[in-house]
């Protein structure tokens, strides 16, 4: 029952993070061509194992 009480903290803060991924895309798809589109692919692994890192980090320490 104490996980339980973390769990939608974790949820707003992925919704969050999901959110500021999906603008930061949007952002560099209107500023780069469509021929670097891989390169925005790799961009956005990365910041999803960054941020999904983070975040596991996190509930470790707040549980």
């Amino acid at each position: 029952p104490w996980r339980f009480q973390f769990f939608p903290l974790i949820l707003i803060i992925f919704f969050f993070f999901f959110l500021l991924i999906h603008v930061s895309v949007i952002e560099n798809f209107q500023e780069e061509p469509l021929g670097q589109f891989p390169h925005l692919k790799q961009n956005i692994r990365r910041y999803l194992l960054f941020y999904s890192h983070y975040i596991y980090i996190y509930s470790i320490k707040t549980i």
